[in-house]
């Protein structure tokens, strides 16, 4: 049945009969929608990789730099930071080199953890569809004071004599 905007229709409701115009009835569900959508959040939906190396930042600077090793069998956690419960693990290769895929947009803190349990310092990124593919290298750094010895040494001077 066709219904003409503005004209007046009756209808049944819970037991009674009801009038309603169908130009205001129409007017009133278009500001409902409009109301609806404004006030949903915009979501981007989609997916990105985060990628990167783990390394012994030697000079502690934070950036990896010729002669600095790298680091593998780290293991590399990505957490949501609008939902913490939502990590990904993974461990990096033998070289100290991860990737992590399929992410969702959004924020995320990165940081590495090696077998002795030192942690680098979180780095806060953002995924989105300008920079799906981010690049996130995790230095981490030593104190290695309490690894030095020192040791006196006594020299004892023998003059080379020769006749």
């Amino acid at each position: 049945m066709r219904v003409k905007i503005g004209s007046t229709r009756q209808i049944q409701y819970g037991g009674s009969v009801k009038r309603i115009s169908i130009f205001v009835a129409g007017i009133l569900l278009a500001q409902m929608v409009l109301i609806a959508l404004a006030s949903m959040p915009a979501v981007a939906s989609g997916s990105g990789t985060i990628a990167g190396s783990t390394w012994h930042d030697v000079n502690g600077n934070q950036q990896a730099e010729v002669g600095e090793p790298q680091i593998g069998a780290t293991l590399v956690y990505v957490q949501s930071v609008d939902d913490p419960s939502r990590l990904y693990v993974t461990q990096a290769d033998a070289q100290g080199f991860y990737v992590v895929t399929d992410l969702p947009y959004g924020a995320y803190q990165v940081w590495a953890q090696d077998a002795d349990l030192n942690s680098t310092a979180p780095r806060l990124i953002t995924i989105g569809e300008v920079n799906g593919a981010v690049s996130v290298d995790l230095g981490f750094i030593y104190d290695l004071s309490n690894d030095l010895q020192l040791m006196a040494v006594r020299q004892v001077f023998l003059p080379l004599v020769t006749q």
